[in-house]
């Protein structure tokens, strides 16, 4: 009897522990519920605020496609085809290449990203292009008569003015289509998430108390900034995004490194949002412990 005693009045501490640690936690599932499902709110809100950081933002994607590589890429490439189309005249390729300089390449890219964002079509100022031509024809520079050399400046600008009408309209085009897909699609999101998010966020408040919201936004702003930038990472590979750049044609590469550098970006956002997160979940312990207690 003695025996018996002793052991069931060692196992009463346990059961009121087990009770006692009920009653500190009570809304313990709900918590997690609700923090899982903030941390996916909060993925697709800051993929939102990195789209209409680059993708959507006619500044990010002028910049881009008119510094570096790119621009150096779309130059050569517009040089080479407008080339083959003024056929085999006397130094053509020489001519286009003063015709199609870096900076004329700028200024039709920055009117075709105008055309997409705005909706509208611009035409495109040929001005310093005809005046480089023209110069690089005259009789001085090629030492051929005013009539020849006349002639075929002509041809040639008829040539580039067809080929960048009718080359910007169908890039344009494509781009304005994608754009104004993914711009509808993205900006649908945006009260529908806001929504779910205050909800969510008032129902993590209510059931953690002011610590332990703290420190499960913290856990919000980890998950969302990891799952983020592993589905960042992840989606640049899929094959609809070679699907994507190929209609871009001979600007594949360009497109390719365009969506490239967007992962990047959004990739930053994500990672600030995890270090963050990090950063509020550590301080918050102590607090949390507390509470607890």
């Amino acid at each position: 009897m003695t025996q018996t005693t002793r052991r069931s009045a060692r196992r009463k501490p346990a059961r009121t522990s087990y009770s006692s640690s009920k009653k500190k936690h009570p809304y313990r599932v709900q918590r997690w519920f609700a923090t899982f499902f903030l941390a996916l709110v909060a993925t697709i809100g800051l993929g939102i605020y990195g789209a209409n950081k680059t993708v959507l933002n006619s500044d990010f994607t002028t910049k881009t496609l008119t510094t570096g590589d790119n621009l150096n890429t779309i130059t050569t490439q517009v040089q080479k085809n407008v080339g083959v189309q003024t056929g085999k005249a006397a130094n053509v390729s020489t001519l286009v290449s003063r015709a199609i300089s870096t900076a004329t390449a700028k200024a039709v890219v920055t009117t075709a990203v105008a055309d997409v964002y705005t909706n509208t079509t611009n035409q495109i100022d040929f001005t310093d292009m005809d005046s480089a031509v023209k110069n690089a024809l005259s009789p001085t520079s090629t030492g051929l008569s005013s009539t020849i050399t006349t002639l075929l400046a002509s041809e040639i600008l008829s040539r580039l003015h067809d080929y960048f009408n009718n080359e910007l309209a169908n890039r344009t085009a494509t781009a304005r289509a994608e754009y104004q897909e993914v711009a509808k699609g993205i900006h649908s999101l945006i009260i529908p998430l806001i929504v779910i998010a205050v909800v969510l966020a008032v129902w993590l408040f209510l059931v953690a108390g002011f610590s332990g919201f703290l420190h499960n936004l913290g856990w919000v702003g980890l998950v969302a900034g990891l799952l983020g930038l592993g589905v960042m990472q992840l989606g640049q590979k899929l094959p609809m995004v070679d699907t994507l750049t190929a209609k871009f044609g001979d600007f594949q590469l360009v497109a390719a490194d365009y969506i490239a550098q967007t992962v990047n970006h959004m990739s930053g956002y994500y990672i600030i949002a995890a270090v963050a997160g990090l950063i509020v979940l550590l301080v918050t312990i102590p607090f949390v412990r507390r509470a607890n207690r």
